[in-house]
């Protein structure tokens, strides 16, 4: 392997620049289906109580939203490496930030709003059925819950792209004297006074799981400067002491619900995520994640997976306790398989007819903007979205 070039002023190196990271699209693929996991075993207890044959601890599928975090944090800083010089750079990078977003969000969300104005009352039951209607379609920070239920953590990410489009003006110091000066904001006011800006855009700007975006920012850089080799035998058994970490304090927790528990989560899934990325990305620049090639498919259609599925396998499992009448937990178990499975069909649809082509249309605009043209590897352009 190359040894990452020295960076100069202004710029920084973080990976070789011929290194495709397959290892962190294939945990992409993991973190999407964890999340999937989550939301099969929640659904199947809430549409069949009496029969909830599934284990609560795969709750703790939950922290894929954090290993997501924290590898977003990691790839905008490493497919960033230069500072930007002009509005130009800032506009291409949100171009293709935004595009890789909402056109595959509001396809999947543009038949769930035909369904919410015909039958509002299946939506936000928790909230007396209220919606926010611009939040939901353009992922804006609010009180009341979306309508696709995971949007949640797309508000995140569209914030954490404008914020970091501004500390990209800066080179290596610059960035991280900013990113630290951002999470010394979010730690004050969360520990000081938790209802200090007791507003929509603030709780979302200065919540806890900022930080695990800000810490995928250093990794990056840690990487870079860290010349250890890590033994692959001490790798997997840190992967396997953060497993146990988060089903362990993730099962006595409970699930998730937001708001003042963001804080624990931190401790619960986002340290154990942050060990994780760091471990995968510190074997594949070793070269020993090649295995990681063949769950590359998985990574590819991750973020259409993310949005597809709490649509179908609601879906699924409402229709099947509609029609059936007592069944058996045998029963019970083949519905939930198949909603599981009926994932697969318009998540490729997705993935090839909305995810791919909004993907290149990002790219051919981006470089349109910025006025030249980058060379990349198909395969580049997948993962750095």
């Amino acid at each position: 392997m190359k040894n990452p070039p020295v960076a100069s002023s202004g710029q920084s190196i973080i990976i070789a620049s011929d290194q495709e990271l397959f290892g962190i699209q294939a945990l992409r693929g993991i973190a999407a289906w964890m999340v999937v996991l989550n939301h099969l075993q929640f659904y199947q207890s809430k549409t069949f109580p009496v029969q909830s044959l599934l284990p609560a601890w795969m709750n703790c599928g939950e922290s894929g939203v954090d290993v997501f975090f924290i590898i977003s944090g990691f790839i905008m800083t490493y497919s960033t490496p230069r500072p930007f010089t002009t509005w130009r750079d800032q506009l291409s990078f949100l171009i293709r930030r935004f595009l890789r977003i909402y056109p595959a969000y509001w396809a999947v969300l543009l038949p769930i709003l035909v369904l919410w104005w015909f039958h509002p009352a299946y939506f936000n039951t928790s909230q007396g059925n209220r919606v926010d209607f611009p939040s939901s379609l353009f992922l804006l920070p609010s009180f009341t819950i979306t309508i696709l239920g995971v949007a949640w953590t797309l508000i995140f990410e569209i914030y954490f792209y404008c914020v970091v489009s501004f500390i990209f003006y800066c080179g290596t110091a610059g960035r991280l004297f900013w990113a630290g000066a951002w999470a010394a904001a979010v730690v004050i006011r969360n520990i000081v006074h938790p209802q200090w800006f007791d507003l929509a855009c603030w709780t979302t700007w200065l919540s806890p799981l900022t930080l695990e975006f800000i810490v995928g920012i250093y990794l990056a850089y840690a990487l870079r400067s860290a010349q250890l080799r890590l033994p692959t035998v001490v790798g997997t058994a840190l992967i396997l002491a953060s497993a146990l970490w988060a089903w362990h304090f993730g099962a006595l927790h409970g699930r998730f619900t937001g708001g003042g528990d963001q804080l624990p989560r931190l401790y619960i899934y986002g340290l154990p995520a942050m060990v994780v990325v760091w471990v995968v990305l510190k074997l594949e620049t070793q070269h020993e994640l090649k295995g990681a090639r063949n769950l590359v498919w998985l990574g590819d259609r991750s973020y259409s997976t993310y949005l597809i599925h709490l649509p179908v396998l609601t879906t699924v499992l409402y229709l099947a306790a509609k029609w059936l009448k007592d069944p058996s937990p045998y029963t019970v178990m083949a519905v939930t398989f198949a909603a599981m499975l009926l994932i697969i069909i318009p998540m490729e649809i997705c993935y090839r007819f909305v995810e791919k082509p909004s993907h290149l249309l990002a790219k051919r605009l981006a470089n349109k903007v910025r006025g030249r043209k980058e060379h990349r590897s198909a395969f580049r352009d997948k993962v750095l979205s």
